[in-house]
């Protein structure tokens, strides 16, 4: 058998799909006119066009997606729109590094044609040129990929492998320490300070490998300002804006005052949609720091009248999130006032529970607490 008698043909192709050829055939032949174009306006100005199929075309591109393109093995230092992988994985490797570089590709979908497209079918996965003309005829519209498709983005990552094989091999030759990431168009490169000085060269091979680098979107993140990357801050240890934390313990604060209801009204909001706002910012919050998500969404649910935790859990709540935050807490113990600075909480052998931490206050000392002893617990404000 020769190497071409072994490529994908549409029978394959339709086989894998669960569909037949002839259905295949013609829903490529009608793909162009299943698409509803929309603007959507851009946090920087402008619009965005989207282009979304039509659902037969949608479902069709869905089993395309799981059947055929998820099953391209994608390296490890891409993370968008990956099977397992996340905003939390991409922003990992550049937590606590002297420069961290973004850099945004400006219209990514737009810059991708179907001859990438179909290069990628015949040479990635093997298919005759044939099932490579129908498969590119249902994923692509127009000139380049549609921004709403549920193929777009495994095939946009695919398409851009060459251009994170020529950076990565930019950062290697320097012989420089640094960590590369891609999250669908947000590039980081993270590592010794003078990769600075090889912007030029990154933003050159961007440029030939058929895109283009936002200039004003780039971000160059040192330890001394806010080094963000897919949304998460990385100075030191991986957590969501400081802003944003604000914001959702302002919002609070204002909900125990004034309640929900009236807290809602004056902000000309409808409760639940205020619920649903809190509760999506809480599931940022969760993927980096999840004992600070579930403190808030105690406070939250306390007000709404629910209980959500026993005072037992508050506590162990309370304790785990001043180890991660490095914070200390006030509480009385055994009649006694005590500041301390927890560095553990644990179970022994016999299900006891106890936090260990450094005491300040009444004295200087390394010392054991049982939690079922520890009584008005809080943060401190300052240490």
């Amino acid at each position: 058998m020769t190497h071409q008698d072994s490529k994908l043909t549409i029978d394959d192709i339709g086989n894998k799909l669960g569909v037949t050829p002839q259905f295949l055939l013609e829903a490529a032949s009608a793909a162009s006119t299943q698409y509803e174009l929309f603007d959507l306006p851009k946090k920087s100005g402008g619009t965005r066009t989207i282009c979304s199929p039509k659902n037969e075309l949608k479902r069709l591109q869905r089993t395309i997606l799981e059947e055929l393109l998820h099953t391209f093995a994608m390296p490890d230092y891409v993370h968008g729109c990956v099977k397992g992988r996340s905003i939390v994985t991409n922003a990992k490797p550049h937590t606590n590094k002297p420069l961290v570089l973004t850099i945004d590709i400006k219209d990514f979908f737009g810059s991708i044609n179907p001859e990438q497209i179909n290069r990628i079918f015949r040479i990635s996965f093997n298919c005759d040129d044939k099932s490579a003309e129908v498969l590119t005829a249902l994923t692509t519209y127009g000139t380049f990929l549609p921004q709403g498709a549920p193929t777009s983005p495994a095939l946009a990552n695919i398409a851009a492998l060459p251009l994170d094989a020529a950076i990565l091999d930019i950062c290697e030759q320097s012989g420089l320490q640094f960590s590369y990431t891609r999250y669908v168009d947000d590039i980081t490169i993270s590592g010794d300070n003078r990769l600075a000085l090889m912007l030029a060269s990154f933003y050159k091979t961007v440029s030939a490998h058929g895109f283009t680098a936002s200039p004003g979107k780039l971000r160059v993140g040192r330890p001394s300002n806010r080094q963000k990357v897919t949304g998460i801050i990385v100075n030191k240890k991986m957590a969501p804006p400081k802003k944003l934390i604000r914001k959702i313990r302002q919002q609070l604060y204002y909900c125990e005052k004034f309640g929900i209801e009236d807290h809602c009204r004056k902000e000309g909001i409808e409760e639940q949609e205020f619920l649903n706002q809190i509760n999506g910012m809480l599931g940022f919050i969760r993927l980096t720091q999840p004992t600070t998500a579930d403190l808030f969404k105690i406070k939250l649910t306390t007000l709404q009248g629910y209980t959500f935790v026993s005072v037992d859990e508050s506590v162990l709540l309370i304790l785990k999130h001043a180890v991660e935050e490095e914070k200390h807490v006030n509480f009385v113990y055994h009649g006694s006032t005590r500041k301390v600075a927890p560095v553990e909480v644990f179970i022994d052998d016999e299900g006891m529970k106890f936090m260990r931490g450094y005491q300040t206050v009444p004295e200087q000392k390394w010392e054991r607490y049982m939690i079922p002893d520890i009584q008005s617990l809080r943060l401190s404000e300052n240490a």
